[in-house]
């Protein structure tokens, strides 16, 4: 099993970030610390970083139907300049590993089994700096 002292998992809003870092965090018995990205002190070096990927579609689905106030008025295409930028930066990175895992066809926390799958990608495989894909 990998040791990984700072793991961070981003992805676009509605990915479910904070939904698989509190299960991971509590099956892990990890400190889970939750910020915004720019305010992330974990970032500039992580062991690990994970994006959540999901197609800007299936995440306007996903943030109507839980409905919040502040996400609204979020369009496909808001969602993708997100995503482009987040790839411009993972592109530019060389120093840590980034673990990009395409979530479009994943319901890890109805299914254990995509939990399982996700946190065998993170915790049990050998991660070397730079950008690498998953597709499931």
């Amino acid at each position: 099993m990998m040791d990984l002292k700072y793991l961070v998992i981003e992805g676009n809003t509605g990915a479910g970030k904070t939904t698989l870092a509190q299960m991971i965090s509590k099956d892990y018995k990890a400190h889970l610390i939750l910020e915004q990205f720019a305010d992330n002190p974990f970032l500039p070096k992580p062991d690990l970083l994970v994006y959540l990927h999901q197609t800007p579609e299936n995440l306007i689905q996903k943030i109507k139907k839980r409905g919040r106030t502040c996400e609204k008025y979020f369009s496909i295409q808001y969602l993708k300049e997100i995503e482009t930028g987040c790839f411009k930066f993972f592109k530019q990175i060389y120093n840590f590993p980034v673990l990009l895992i395409d979530m479009n066809n994943i319901d890890f926390v109805t299914d254990r089994n995509h939990y399982r799958k996700i946190t065998n990608l993170i915790f049990r495989e050998k991660h070397i700096p730079g950008m690498k894909k998953i597709l499931q």
